[in-house]
């Protein structure tokens, strides 16, 4: 349907302002059989990474008394934008509820209340 779309740009001039967007850990190149007969040759792959430190200003904010540990969720999430976020809120919720001792790091926090 994809390849449809694309081929009928030439009689169909608004079909030129469509764009399609599949997400997933694939390449343009893992969904090529035939690169003569196949919707996906005319694609291309856009990159994605995860969060880094100088982009994770407003996660910052929202940890409170504990901005510190931003590092080392960043380090243990790799950057992935949802498992960095979930982890955040978890040491949100952890520092809140236990003020005296704080944040005592991603592991234990992570198993204790997402992998467990």
């Amino acid at each position: 349907m994809i390849r449809s779309f694309y081929n009928q740009r030439s009689t169909k001039p608004s079909y030129g302002r469509l764009t399609f967007a599949l997400v997933g850990a694939a390449t343009p190149v893992d969904l090529i059989r035939d690169m003569q007969r196949t919707p996906f040759n005319v694609g291309r792959a856009i990159e994605l990474s995860g969060f880094r430190l100088d982009e994770a200003g407003p996660l910052v904010a929202g940890l409170g008394s504990v901005r510190e540990a931003i590092g080392e969720i960043l380090d243990w999430t790799g950057g992935q934008p949802f498992l960095t976020q979930r982890v955040c809120e978890l040491v949100r919720r952890e520092v809140g509820m236990r003020r005296p001792s704080g944040f005592e790091g991603c592991d234990r926090l992570v198993s204790g209340q997402a992998i467990e």
